[in-house]
């Protein structure tokens, strides 16, 4: 198949599970049902993003722009974790807590 299906796919697989995460936990208020269920579709959701950035750089890139673009996509999802860690830490007051 070709990239744009394989990335739709999982982008379908990611929102399925934060529906399947909020579905559960907003009618049962099991927090670790949910939680587990949803984070295991979406772990399978990820294997569709892994190696995108390699099949991205074949494609669009030339044979001396290739090893740069795959380094940068390669570093741009632990660098967006990162972020999903320190953004929400930053919003939380200490009001809130």
């Amino acid at each position: 198949y070709n990239l744009r299906i394989c990335l739709t796919i999982g982008a379908l697989l990611l929102i399925i599970s934060a529906w399947i995460r909020q579905a559960i936990i907003q009618t049962t208020e099991s927090f670790g049902v949910g939680a587990t269920l949803g984070n295991v579709i979406g772990a399978f959701a990820q294997v569709f993003f892994g190696n995108s950035s390699s099949k991205l750089a074949s494609v669009w890139f030339g044979d001396k722009e290739r090893a740069l673009s795959t380094a940068l996509g390669t570093l741009a999802m632990p660098i967006g974790c990162i972020a999903g860690f320190v953004v929400p830490a930053l919003m939380v007051t200490e009001q809130d807590l």
